[in-house]
């Protein structure tokens, strides 16, 4: 499949909906130099050809009066399903954000989302009792 040209304003009109999707055609027909119908034209098209996927919503959850911590681990005694494991129980539990593999010093970080620091320490003392015999190191922030 042959990759898909962009013309500067293609690519202008892609960092600004990155950055505001929920702008205005007109709107950022004035940012990047174009009609609100060029702009609509240019987006249908990249729609069309799947440059543009889809829209989502991204919640800043300090401001909805959460905090976010994220754990950092490196592992020991690693058996083939563990990884796998601890990634199931982080999904599972209400205050999971995001779970990501690494390469280096940690195996893997997981991101969770609480109201209280509270919540967040249940979280990671079950999370410990549960696979502390592999953990080799853990950093929170």
């Amino acid at each position: 499949m042959e990759p898909i040209k962009l013309d500067i304003k293609d690519k202008k009109i892609l960092s600004i909906i990155d950055m505001n999707a929920r702008l205005s055609n007109s709107q950022v027909g004035k940012l990047v130099g174009l009609s609100r119908k060029s702009v609509e034209y240019r987006i249908k098209k990249m729609e069309d050809l799947k440059v543009i996927k889809r829209y989502f919503c991204k919640l800043n959850y300090v401001n909805l009066g959460y905090s976010i911590y994220k754990m950092f681990i490196r592992l020991v005694n690693i058996d083939p399903n563990l990884e796998q494991e601890i990634e199931d129980f982080s999904k599972t539990n209400n205050q999971f954000y995001w779970f990501h593999k690494y390469r280096g010093r940690f195996d893997f970080g997981i991101g969770t989302v609480v109201k209280t620091i509270q919540e967040y320490k249940e979280f990671q003392s079950t999370f410990l009792e549960r696979f502390s015999v592999n953990i080799a190191e853990k950093s929170v922030s």
